[in-house]
């Protein structure tokens, strides 16, 4: 499946102007935006016992946002007034083996990958003219999982699980600021009720 959005510029009518007094930034719609995303779905049944789901995606987003002096959109001479450019991307995917050991006794298996690339300058107006240049952040995310689902009941199934997380990031900045950990074990169990 692939899906395309592209946008170009509209009318000149501003979308957000600040309400708080002394503070008048005026934001237009950006210059330019568009969307691709392109993904692929399996699921393969191998024999009786065992199905293979497969899942792939590419998406990028790119975009523009302007914020001007004036609600004329006209002039750009203050320190609050900015052109922003934004290029960003991601693809990955995932495969998943179901296995079931007994008619009410289900094992499965997962892998998932992700890639994503955030990348965007900026451009000021005073108290000079000042172009910074591209700064990128990159991070890529990976997970294995292990899952067990015993049905107890016909409306009743206990699922029992494990997965280990893993990510690496690429700027030091995002590593520090999120707090999160750069990997981990998570241990999970549930008792799921259908109705």
């Amino acid at each position: 499946m692939r899906s395309t959005i592209r946008g170009r510029r509209a009318p000149r009518t501003p979308r957000f102007t600040s309400a708080i007094p002394r503070v008048r930034c005026v934001t237009g719609p950006g210059p330019w935006w568009n969307v691709e995303s392109i993904s692929f779905l399996s699921t393969t049944a191998l024999g009786e016992q065992a199905t293979l789901k497969t899942k792939f995606h590419l998406n990028s987003f790119d975009n523009g946002l302007d914020a001007y002096d004036n609600r004329t959109q006209t002039t750009q001479t203050l320190g609050r007034s900015f052109n922003s450019a934004y290029d960003d991307r991601g693809y990955g995917g995932s495969v998943r083996m179901d296995v079931n050991l007994l008619p009410v006794d289900r094992l499965s298996v997962a892998f998932q990958y992700r890639n994503d690339r955030h990348r965007e300058y900026q451009e000021g107006f005073a108290p000079a003219h000042v172009i910074e240049p591209w700064q990128t952040a990159e991070e890529e995310t990976y997970s294995a999982a292990l899952e067990n689902s015993l049905m107890l009941s016909p409306t009743v199934d206990l699922l029992t699980g494990l997965s280990y997380d893993w990510r690496n990031l690429s700027d030091e900045h995002y590593r520090l600021a999120e707090g999160f950990p750069e990997e981990g074990w998570s241990l999970f169990a549930s008792i799921r009720a259908r109705y």
